[in-house]
Order: structure tokens, then sequence, then C-alpha cells
């Protein structure tokens, strides 16, 4: 994902505000989650070029599972397949 002056955005918050954790457990601290998913093209079958979804929807199941009040959870949805 691309973003003129993202970079330092993260930098100048990361540690303060803004922290990167593969750990759900942080989710209990967590207002706002930003999730990057795989989200691979189907490549045949009913919806045949289209991006599959599921992949995005298990995780955010995932986070609610632990979460302990209501989160925000943002995704952003590459439909080439890549991570974002």
């Amino acid at each position: 994902m691309y973003e003129p002056g993202l970079a330092q955005v993260v930098e100048e918050a990361r540690g303060r505000n803004l922290f990167f954790s593969e750990d759900m457990v942080a989710t209990e601290k967590s207002e706002m989650i930003f999730m990057a998913v795989n989200t691979p093209t189907k490549t045949e079958g009913e919806g045949r070029g289209q991006v599959r979804r599921s992949s995005g929807s298990l995780r955010a199941r995932y986070i609610a599972s632990y979460a302990k009040s209501d989160k925000i959870i943002i995704g952003k949805i590459d439909p080439t397949g890549s991570y974002c």
C-alpha cells in the first residue's frame, strides 16, 4: 500500500499510540485494528475472477472472539492477492 508521508506518520506514532502485533491478546487494549489479509482471486467455479473474501471474514471473526469490547476493524483488500 502506498500513501505519501505514511512512513513518517507511522514512525512518529509507533510505540506511542500505534502498535503492531500478531498477539490476539493485544486486542483487549485496542480500539481500532488494521487487518492486512492476503485475498487471492478465485480461479474456477462460481465467482471466478473475483476476490475471495472469506479469508478476511474469518480473521475478523477470530479477532471478535478475543475482543472484550467493541472494536473498529479496518481491512485493506488487495484484489491481486498480495498483502497490503
